[in-house]
């Protein structure tokens, strides 16, 4: 009788724990380094691997090429990220906590880590190759901001990449 009833319940909770399983949402990676540290080992959720180049001076960018891949929580609004990178004092391993754009209301093909120069970022989850956004960089300085002259304000977008793809192709 005993190894019957923990048969059934080993059935009963098999489908609780499958359907508790979280959902992951594979993307291809890549970065844009708004601060002056190169950041190397760069992972989302403990995958991808990639390095950014530092940008030359405040109100430039420096980037990475496309990694493979990254995987976010489809039901998450946040996303670990860890990296290195040298602030004088040799090389060390950051971690943070990042906001995730767009990853509920948008096709998804990239996931850009927007990377500030106060350890901060936002992850964009975008259908198209992704561009710099003034208006992250903006807000994740705030005030600073207003002081920094950019390397090629032309180069800036001002909308995100979703919103003028939504212009262009509404859903």
């Amino acid at each position: 009788m005993g190894k019957f009833l923990k048969l059934a319940i080993s059935f009963a909770i098999l489908p609780i724990v499958v359907a508790c399983k979280a959902e992951t949402v594979d993307l291809s990676f890549m970065v844009y380094n708004y601060s002056t540290a190169a950041l190397v080992e760069i992972k989302v959720n403990g995958k991808g691997d990639t390095s950014a180049s530092a940008a030359d001076r405040l109100g430039s960018i420096g980037s990475s090429g496309t990694a493979c891949c990254i995987s976010l929580l489809a039901n998450s609004n946040t996303a670990d990220v860890s990296f290195y990178t040298d602030r004088g004092d040799g090389y060390k391993q950051y971690h943070i906590k990042v906001p995730v754009e767009n990853l509920k209301d948008t096709p998804r093909s990239y996931a850009v880590l927007h990377y500030f120069p106060n350890n901060t970022g936002v992850i964009e989850v975008t259908m198209r190759w992704p561009s710099f956004r003034k208006d992250l960089f903006d807000k994740a300085l705030g005030d600073k901001a207003k002081t920094i002259t950019l390397s090629s304000p032309t180069m800036w977008n001002n909308i995100p990449e979703n919103a003028a793809a939504r212009l262009q192709f509404p859903d």
